[in-house]
């Protein structure tokens, strides 16, 4: 007798996820030889017709775009595989800005040796914002607000921490200063950082 899921789970279906038409009613041709005799070629080729146009009305077969045929299960589990992907993304996104957080009150807990009272609320906000990890992430305060001591620092310790190189760039005696407070190892002006990424030696990836 003729099985309908011996087509859907034929081998090259499973395989590739998808197969030609020519090669599916070839399938279909060779079970039916073995479930039945027909008295003409002719007869198989219009039962197999029908039977492939039944499972495509039935959605047990599906064409695609490009006019090959898959399965309807291959493309439910397709489906659920993208879901799961997503699910997965979401989680893994979830997980890592709940490390990024912890990192933000660890740092915290260190800055406490400068300060008792911690970082402000403003200052919290910045290093959180740093995690996000955006092409340009643009901190403004005032002159002795913290910056050096809150933020660029926290940024340095956060990407070295990643195998990330950090570059300061100085425009001032101060600010080399500053920057060398703030833990960071490689200081330039920043005409030189200019002719040093234009001449290669420095690398930056877009």
């Amino acid at each position: 007798e003729f099985d309908e899921e011996k087509i859907i789970n034929m081998q090259k279906l499973e395989i590739d996820g998808q197969v030609k038409k020519t090669e599916l009613i070839a399938e279909i041709y060779n079970q039916l030889r073995f479930a039945k005799t027909f008295d003409s070629v002719e007869s198989l080729r219009n039962e197999g017709q029908s039977i492939y146009e039944s499972m495509i009305q039935r959605k047990l077969l599906v064409v695609k775009d490009d006019g090959k045929i898959t399965s309807k299960q291959i493309i439910e589990n397709e489906t659920l595989m993208i879901d799961n992907f997503q699910k997965l993304k979401q989680e893994d996104s979830l997980n890592t800005n709940q490390l990024n957080l912890i990192e933000v009150r660890e740092f915290n807990d260190r800055f406490k040796q400068f300060n008792p009272k911690g970082m402000n609320d403003d200052q919290v906000k910045a290093c959180d914002e740093l995690t996000k990890d955006k092409r340009l992430t643009v901190c403004i305060g005032s002159a002795g607000v913290g910056k050096t001591t809150s933020y660029i620092k926290f940024a340095n310790e956060f990407h070295t921490s990643r195998d990330r190189k950090v570059i300061g760039l100085e425009t001032q005696t101060t600010t080399s200063k500053a920057l060398d407070e703030a833990g960071i190892k490689d200081c330039l002006n920043i005409d030189s950082f200019l002719m040093q990424v234009k001449n290669g030696k420095i690398d930056i990836k877009k």
